[in-house]
């Protein structure tokens, strides 16, 4: 029976006329050349109709050569073949993903998604032909990894606060990535407050149940805060370049985490050096870029490790401590925690000595499971970031210092100090909060740049006010004070150094 009548051909009839068995199985799609590989092959010109259209379909497939053929099969085979190509897709690019990750290739993108640039038309085929030249595989590799750079980088969700929808923050983190979370407390928390609140006086006992509803309303994970990118952080030496050391190595940590795909934790780190060089500046704009709270301790303040982990719950004015109150009450696991003047601590009673519980939360392993002693409920406190302050780190005890990683901060270059006073200015102005107020010229900011960042904020706070008393939205040198604009070589300095305000 003729080819050109393929209604009057039965299906039972066909026999070696199937047009499975007419595909040459070198011109054949790899997902059905197994299929074909043991049929008898018909002429290039052939094209087959041997059943209706609603039992086979019709597909199309590419060839290195000029003529194009049509391949009948099965729908369920169409299928079947579809969804292993797809497979194969995706498995090539969670490849290159993880190729490109390993090389550190800003063009990285997450796994798991699938480009719709990169797909094939709906056919079975697309592949080579068993004569493709090696140039051709290349230059289609060449424009997959062009699609994947023009794609669009996945946005994490904005971010919701426990203080503006606690349900949606709850909800928010059930369905977050796992490290991009921490289970600070245990679920049965709030129980257990309510259990062990029964003995203490009514005042306490009406605290601890509203922490318990809290607890229970907010859920026990809170976020892990971690820069989009971590250029961000490296953009911090254009503002503070005498931080170089630091900034580099908290850069190094982020890139650790991005690679093993464990949650960013910073380890604890010790700034020390002469009063004024920014390292309190400092650490408030790491934060800033990190996206996460600080606090600050005055630990020259500090009498008792109350401050950080409780009072007794015996006492009738027992409070939490900061670390319970920044974890629990707050929205992220890993806020940072400025401990200012840490060699300035009281040590006259080793009992109650402020810097003695600082031993178990600098070590992760110890601070997993802290107690705070007001609520006698045990956090995780393990992903905090601790940065410590000092003058003089021969006053610090050894066995903390063992426990953080120690940069000394010396006072920046004359190059850096125009970069750290451009800086200081800009904050003093924002922190001024006048409206309009315009930047200074060059000259205020040559003027300003030997002092420390501590008294060029000093110095910019007191020129704002002496602008806005004249009705002035702008501070020049005539706003500085005097003794600034003198030249350390000049008759009226005598060649002595500039006044310094400590």
């Amino acid at each position: 029976m003729s080819h050109d009548e393929p209604e009057s051909t039965p299906p039972a009839q066909a026999g070696n006329n199937d047009p499975l068995s007419q595909t040459p199985p070198s011109e054949a799609a790899p997902g059905a050349r197994d299929i074909l590989e043991d049929n008898a092959s018909t002429p290039a010109a052939t094209k087959a109709r041997w059943y209706p259209d609603n039992c086979f379909t019709e597909l199309l497939y590419r060839q290195r050569h000029v003529d194009a053929r049509h391949l009948l099969v099965p729908i369920e085979l169409r299928d079947l073949v579809m969804r292993e190509r797809k497979e194969e897709d995706e498995e090539k690019e969670r490849q290159t993903i993880e190729q490109a990750n390993a090389e550190r290739l800003d063009s990285a993108h997450y796994p798991g998604t699938v480009d719709p640039g990169s797909q094939k038309p709906e056919a079975v085929a697309g592949a080579e032909a068993e004569g493709s030249s090696s140039q051709e595989s290349v230059k289609d590799d060449a424009s997959a990894e062009k699609v994947r750079a023009k794609r669009p980088r996945r946005q994490p969700p904005k971010p919701i606060s426990s203080k503006v929808n606690v349900t949606g923050f709850h909800i928010q983190l059930l369905e977050a990535h796992a490290k991009d979370k921490l289970r600070v407390h245990s679920d049965e928390a709030s129980s257990q407050l309510l259990k062990s609140s029964q003995s203490v006086d009514s005042d306490v006992n009406k605290r601890n149940k509203g922490i318990a509803d809290m607890l229970q309303r907010k859920g026990p994970f809170r976020r892990i805060g971690a820069p989009r990118r971590i250029a961000d952080v490296l953009s911090l030496k254009s503002s503070h370049p005498h931080f170089g050391a630091v900034i580099d190595f908290v850069a190094n940590q982020l890139e650790l985490a991005r690679v093993s795909k464990r949650p960013v934790r910073i380890p604890p780190m010790l700034l020390s050096g002469p009063p004024g060089v920014g390292k309190t500046h400092f650490s408030d704009a790491l934060a800033k870029v990190l996206g996460v709270p600080t606090r600050r301790h005055q630990m020259d303040q500090a009498e008792t490790s109350s401050a950080l982990l409780g009072s007794e719950a015996t006492w009738s004015n027992s409070r939490t401590g900061l670390v319970f109150e920044e974890l629990v009450h707050g929205d992220y696991a890993n806020p940072v925690i400025l401990l200012d003047e840490l060699d300035k601590a009281p040590s006259h009673d080793m009992r109650m000595n402020p810097v003695n519980v600082l031993h178990t939360l600098l070590e992760p392993v110890s601070a997993a499971r802290v107690r705070d002693l007001s609520v006698d409920l045990e956090i995780d406190a393990s992903m905090v970031t601790w940065i410590a302050t000092c003058n003089y780190p021969w006053r610090v005890p050894l066995t903390l210092r063992t426990r953080m990683k120690e940069f000394f901060i010396g006072m920046p270059t004359a190059e850096q100090a125009l970069l750290v006073a451009r800086s200081v200015i800009h904050r003093a102005l924002a922190d001024a909060g006048v409206p309009g107020f315009k930047q200074p010229g060059r000259d205020v900011i040559v003027a300003l740049a030997p002092l420390s960042a501590r008294e060029i904020y000093q110095v910019v706070i007191a020129a704002v006010a002496t602008a806005v008393k004249q009705r002035q939205r702008f501070i020049g040198t005539q706003h500085l004070p005097p003794d600034l604009l003198l030249d350390d070589g000049s008759e009226e300095g005598g060649g002595a150094p500039r006044a310094r305000l400590h």
